[in-house]
């Protein structure tokens, strides 16, 4: 066999190789391009799925989040949020959270908790009730004719939130109380509570709008 017919029939066995060879390489490319396409669309189902249900809740959530500051704050619409309600409503806000809990990321459930613990004392022993952080002395003064003394259960004792106040930086104002916890908290709140169903607010945007 001559050095051409020997070139020639290499070339003819790559030729008949790379035939048989291709469709299989193609085959199998298919397959694993197949296989991680529905891997990646499971995954986004999931993921969509997921925002869909904090959507479903995230409504109610913020709502609750808003009043709770709202009265804390004394601001905006606080005086349709009477002392025995923001109780009910720290209530109802955890119980929210709580039942859709693995739906929710860690830094949106730390923040909450510190909010609820600058507006609330719940350390309080078993069959009791928590109470708010706010001044009962500042409420009774802008609700005036309109107090009920029944309300002043739901306060913390004056000294007790002055011993609060002293171990978080030694504030004793509640003007201190307002812009150095109360308003930092609820800042990250808004913008944890903002990443979980897609959005971007950055706590100092947050606090900008207070």
């Amino acid at each position: 066999m001559s050095e051409f017919e020997k070139i020639t029939l290499i070339i003819e066995a790559i030729k008949a190789f790379s035939a048989i060879l291709m469709p299989l390489l193609l085959a199998f490319f298919g397959l694993f391009i197949h296989k991680y396409k529905k891997y990646f669309e499971s995954k986004f189902d999931i993921q969509r799925d997921i925002y869909a249900r904090r959507f479903m809740n995230y409504e109610e959530v913020s709502s609750l989040c808003n009043d709770i500051y709202c009265f804390h704050a004394l601001v905006g619409h606080y005086k349709s949020i009477t002392p025995e309600l923001v109780i009910e409503k720290k209530r109802r806000l955890e119980a929210l959270v709580f039942s859709s809990l693995p739906l929710w990321n860690d830094e949106f459930c730390i923040a909450l908790n510190n909010f609820l613990l600058t507006c609330y004392e719940t350390q309080r022993g078993r069959k009791t009730s928590a109470v708010s952080l706010a001044d009962v002395d500042r409420h009774r003064e802008e609700w005036a004719t309109e107090w009920n003394m029944d309300w002043e259960k739901c306060f913390i004792k004056k000294e007790d939130r002055n011993l609060f106040l002293e171990t978080k930086r030694g504030l004793i104002k509640s003007a201190s109380y307002r812009n150095m916890l109360l308003k930092p908290a609820y800042s990250q709140l808004l913008s944890k509570l903002s990443d979980c169903v897609g959005g971007h607010l950055s706590a100092k945007a947050a606090r900008k709008m207070m």
